[in-house]
């Protein structure tokens, strides 16, 4: 009995710490190559293109999206500096395939905004409309 407990807990955890990955788009036969990545950092994806994230996924979310200009709407949860926002704020991007992106905040004084960044550069690739 312990052992499946374990594998069941061991599961868990895997699946916690990975997240769910949402597809924001009707073909699913559309292969990773030919989508764009958001990972989500210290925030939750709460729209895109504002049709509403069926599955969050917290702090911890993945969220496919198609090629070319993207309206992501992130709500704040901070909970290293316990901070969480009462509305969401949108940003915009333009998304290209088999890039992988990361949804964070940014913060001026005690504002903050929502930011785009290529994951492996942290460059911000968002920008306001």
């Amino acid at each position: 009995m312990k052992k499946i407990t374990l594998k069941v807990y061991i599961f868990s955890l895997f699946v916690f710490l990975n997240g769910c990955t949402t597809a924001m788009y009707a073909d699913k036969s559309i292969s990773n190559d030919q989508v764009a990545l958001i990972k989500c950092k210290n925030a939750v994806i709460t729209f895109v293109d504002d049709v509403k994230v069926p599955y969050g996924g917290g702090n911890f979310a993945k969220v496919k999206v198609l090629p070319g200009e993207r309206k992501i709407t992130l709500s704040l949860n901070d909970v290293s500096r316990r901070r969480e926002s009462t509305s969401d704020l949108s940003t915009f991007f333009n998304a290209q395939a088999g890039q992988v992106y990361v949804a964070k905040p940014a913060y001026e004084n005690q504002y903050w905004y929502p930011v785009i960044v290529e994951a492996v550069t942290d460059k911000i690739v968002s920008y306001q409309k």
